[in-house]
């Protein structure tokens, strides 16, 4: 099921195309613009357990959003923000079983650098992304069964392939 609704958001999101009422010479060019501002409502994390089984796999629901500046139609300036909120969940930590347990809130953010090897100014762009940033796990009352007594912070690196489907212009 999940596959075929991949598949089907997939092939809307490449075939798609936005109508326009305006005249003529009026609708933006397709591509990226000067500043973009994207939301994402809807996201998640994962941490997979190690092979040494002493920390606990778990997921949390995120919310987050960027902003990115494009200084040219091959370069971009990305700031990414989420916040994972901790849920509570069964889980198997040092052999023990812990059920119905909070799992710690999170906050990721990062300041990213894109490059656009065909230019950002088509309506499907891929492009290369690289960048820094952290990730912080806060004190919950509920987490220190996992170990979690303090706030903690970890540098976080990013490196990715992507491509960008432009909703505006023909």
């Amino acid at each position: 099921m999940l596959r075929k609704t991949v598949m089907a958001v997939a092939l809307v999101a490449a075939t798609g195309t936005v109508a326009a009422a305006q005249e003529a010479g009026t609708i933006a060019a397709p591509g990226a613009q000067g500043i973009e501002v994207s939301v994402a409502p809807v996201g998640g994390i994962w941490f997979a357990q190690p092979s040494n089984t002493l920390a606990p796999k778990f997921s949390d629901y995120n919310l987050g959003g960027s902003i990115t500046g494009n200084v040219n139609k091959w370069i971009g300036i990305e700031g990414d923000v989420a916040y994972a909120v901790g849920a509570r969940q069964d889980l198997a930590f040092s052999s023990v079983s812990l059920l119905n347990q909070k799992t710690p809130n999170l906050l990721e953010y990062s300041g990213n650098v894109m490059y656009n090897p065909l230019g950002s100014d088509r309506a499907i762009a891929p492009y290369v992304v690289g960048g820094v940033g952290a990730m912080t796990m806060f004190n919950t009352a509920g987490a220190a069964n996992l170990g979690l007594t303090l706030v903690v912070c970890f540098l976080a690196g990013l490196l990715g392939l992507a491509a960008a489907r432009a909703l505006v212009g023909p």
